[in-house]
């Protein structure tokens, strides 16, 4: 590992430390109501530390082995030269304090998954695979194409979209937006949605976005079926743009139902993560690990989920799709 290599992983752990500090927050002034998605990241968080935790730890076990090896090194003739201890070696490259931290970490992860089990009395995976519906952390530029499609708002300008895979994030960085009189009526710009899931349903849909400063329009969409079709969250922060709010709302045709709103936008200077539950009618909204929307529509039951942006350069990371049983 070079150095830079263990820059970019102490970067990585202080930002994972911090996420880890403002969920745990939340975890504890919520309690048992604390929302399934915010006990998953946590536990993704955490398993993600204690694997930095393992490389850093492994590289400074390494360099003082070396070190001493040299230290002690003397002179012999090849015949006196002994064999290396391979234990040793092997307890260097694991060091028994990372596999401590390993050992803790999977025993939250137990612990969290049959508090969960207890409290809900759902399993949030399937019980023959434990894996999620979908999932996307962007690894893979070639992911764009494969998985995706792109929808760009009729009657939009300061187009067209520019959606692209950057550094294992993706990006959205023209400013398109619908114009026209009616465009603080659809707050349109571009929509990218998933290939896969027009049967889809009965899931908790997870997303992390941040907008770098800017404070325009960024929704998630789910239950899609067509570009006329969906529900979305959007939120906006621009108080020159009809800002601040959060609404969660139908598109049927060329019209925007909205079943819940507050005078709420987001944080432009930081990460936020939105997660969409829905069982049957019911649809849960958790903006950040708190509750935000609550409602019952059956307009559409099934269906993809996708991303949007008006007038924004949003970033998306971390998108997950996870099937919830009855």
């Amino acid at each position: 590992m070079d150095e830079e290599q263990r820059q970019h992983l102490e970067t990585l752990h202080r930002i994972y430390q911090k996420r880890v500090r403002i969920l745990e927050q939340e975890e504890a002034l919520m309690g048992p109501q604390t929302p399934p998605h915010v006990l998953i990241e946590l536990d993704d968080l955490r398993k993600k530390i204690a694997d930095i935790d393992a490389q850093l730890t492994g590289v400074k076990s390494r360099l003082a082995h070396i070190e001493a090896q040299i230290k002690e090194a003397k002179p012999s003739s090849p015949a006196s030269v002994e064999k290396p201890d391979m234990a040793a070696t092997r307890r260097t490259f694991w060091p028994q304090p990372s596999r401590r931290i390993i050992g803790i970490v999977a025993a939250m992860l137990v612990i969290a998954a049959v508090a969960l089990i207890v409290r809900t009395g759902v399993w949030l995976y399937p019980a023959s695979v434990g894996q999620p519906l979908f999932e996307e952390n962007f690894s893979d530029p070639s992911a764009l194409a494969r998985n995706w499609e792109i929808h760009d708002a009729k009657g939009s300008i300061e187009g067209p979209s520019k959606w692209e895979i950057r550094e294992g994030e993706l990006w959205q960085t023209s400013n398109i937006y619908r114009s026209g009189p009616d465009e603080h009526v659809f707050f349109e710009g571009t929509n990218i949605v998933t290939k896969q899931g027009t049967d889809w349903r009965d899931y908790e849909f997870t997303v992390d976005f941040r907008t770098n400063g800017n404070d325009d329009g960024v929704g998630v969409l789910f239950h899609y079926q067509d570009e006329e079709h969906y529900y979305r969250l959007i939120t906006l922060q621009d108080q020159n743009n009809k800002g601040p709010f959060r609404k969660l709302q139908i598109k049927d045709g060329d019209a925007f139902i909205t079943l819940a709103e507050t005078r709420e936008g987001y944080d432009p200077s930081t990460t936020h993560k939105i997660a969409i539950r829905v069982v049957g009618e019911n649809i849960t909204i958790f903006f950040d690990g708190q509750q935000i929307f609550s409602v019952q529509d059956n307009h559409y039951i099934s269906g993809r989920i996708g991303l949007q942006s008006y007038a924004e350069q949003p970033v998306f990371d971390n998108v997950k799709v996870f099937r919830i049983s009855k």
